[in-house]
């Protein structure tokens, strides 16, 4: 029996506008809370980093990739019903975590690396300070006399830690040293100032912490 012509080969399916709209206030629920979690996340990250927990943060990240369906169930968000859904989800998860993570680890938030230390410098009769002469890659002069040294120190965080120690024919010493939280100055005496020279030169090390960061700088006085 022929077909009758004047029957349409497509019927195209009604658009059902309430349903439409439904879904994608579901969608964009289900955005906003990915979004919230991951920069929660990624900012507990980054503090985590800072205390030397970076395996934590990572494993929290996939602990809770793998318990998502539990927290939208819970927090009464409905699941996306296609697969490709999920993983727009999971992808904006991934990417919000780790953008907020490099937030957190730069200013105002954090400082990733330690304190600055200056070149060494000596203090002049009249208080002010110079930086000693180079003589070579890392080598700085003193002229064989006793100088009353420093290095100037600048962080976000409060100094929280300092040491300065002598390397001086075989022999390791401790200096004295103080920190001016006013100057920031981190200031020293030389136990062999006077014998120093380019025959025997010092072996200078000069460690500065903030809590869990810290610097050090190494250089030679002749």
């Amino acid at each position: 029996m022929a077909k009758d012509k004047a029957e349409p080969v497509f019927e195209e399916p009604e658009f059902d506008e309430k349903e439409f709209l439904r879904s994608e206030k579901d969608r964009a629920k289900g955005i906003i809370l990915i979004f919230i979690i991951g920069a929660l996340l990624g900012l507990l990250s980054g503090y985590f980093l800072t205390i030397g927990l970076w395996y934590f943060a990572v494993l929290l990240f996939f602990v809770i990739a793998l318990f998502l369906k539990q927290i939208f169930g819970v927090l009464g968000v409905p699941l996306p019903k296609r697969g490709s859904h999920w993983f727009y989800l999971v992808m904006e998860y991934l990417i919000v975590w780790l953008v907020f993570w490099v937030i957190f680890l730069n200013p105002p938030l954090s400082v990733a690396s330690g304190p600055q230390i200056s070149s060494p410098q000596f203090q002049m009769a009249g208080g002010t300070w110079q930086t000693l002469n180079q003589s070579g890659s890392n080598t700085y002069v003193i002229y064989g006399g006793y100088y009353d040294l420093g290095v100037h120190v600048s962080y976000m965080k409060p100094i929280t830690s300092y040491s300065v120690s002598e390397s001086f024919s075989g022999k390791v010493y401790s200096l004295t040293s103080a920190y001016n939280t006013t100057s920031g100055y981190v200031t020293f005496g030389l136990v062999n100032g006077k014998e120093i020279s380019q025959t025997y030169p010092a072996d200078m090390t000069i460690t500065v912490s903030s809590g869990s960061a810290s610097n050090s700088m190494s250089f030679t006085l002749i």
